[in-house]
């Protein structure tokens, strides 16, 4: 999180979150006070209490950055998955391995493996993504995620206790970056034009080209069936399968993860 006072970034990880908080140190002309990378809101706040927003992503975009971070061994979710000789195979090759690396990465009972207090019992309920999601989007996250039991619990508990009333789209960062800035970021700025002339200007920090990541059928429904709440609560669509479109690679191979703010 990054805390200015009146307002309040939930930096939710692989979700743009490093181009944002670089924005909003540049533009913001309050000093930032608590900050705490990825870090939960410790106390028993309420979405009035500031505004809060939070940056988002398709989770097969999210996985699919994870996946290819964890190819260059970079990032502490490598570190613990790798130590698993079966899944530091499933980064070898140009990409035709990444459903096997996401059906282990989604299974429940391999949980405890991802580190960050991540557990069966999450996951028996929600995905990986899911549970990064609501470890920023809900305050003393802890105790609030040990009680949903359920998928209805899930939806009751984010409902009523949620602290973002805005989200950022990593897929359309800009935009909704700009958005925030004509709207309640507005007080808070140095200059508008100068931060949104700078958002217009913005260009990717890597044009690398990335591989393409296959996703089989299999693996495609366990994803919807882990990560359903980003998909029926958030919004985003879910990954079409064959024959269905052009969606089919969204996010594992059709996007080219490289150019997107990590």
């Amino acid at each position: 999180m990054l805390d200015f006072g009146p307002f309040c970034y939930l930096d939710v990880q692989k979700t743009g979150s490093t181009f944002i908080g670089a924005f909003l140190r540049k533009h913001i002309k309050l000093p930032a006070g608590q900050t705490i990378r990825h870090g939960s809101i410790k106390e028993n706040v309420t979405a009035e209490s500031k505004f809060y927003f939070i940056s988002v992503r398709n989770p097969l975009s999210q996985y699919g950055s994870l996946y290819r971070f964890g190819r260059k061994r970079r990032g502490r979710f490598a570190e613990l998955v790798r130590q698993n000789p079966e899944v530091d195979r499933l980064y070898a090759g140009n990409g035709e391995l990444f459903s096997d690396w996401l059906r282990f990465v989604l299974a429940p009972e391999n949980a405890e493996l991802l580190g960050y207090m991540f557990c069966r019992e999450n996951a028996e309920v929600y995905g990986f993504q899911t549970f990064r999601f609501l470890s920023l989007a809900l305050p003393k996250p802890k105790g609030l995620m040990r009680r949903m039991q359920t998928r209805q619990d899930v939806v009751r508990i984010y409902r009523r206790r949620k602290l973002p009333r805005a989200f950022v789209r990593q897929e359309r960062l800009s935009e909704d970056l700009m958005e925030l800035c004509r709207g309640p970021l507005r007080p808070f700025l140095i200059d508008v034009d100068a931060a949104t002339d700078d958002l217009l200007a913005s260009q990717p920090t890597n044009t690398s080209p990335a591989i393409p990541l296959r996703l089989d059928e299999d693996a495609r429904q366990r994803l919807i069936q882990a990560e359903w709440f980003l998909y029926n609560e958030i919004g985003y669509e879910r990954p079409a399968g064959p024959g269905e479109g052009a969606g089919a690679g969204a996010g594992a191979g059709g996007e080219n993860e490289a150019t997107t703010p990590a």
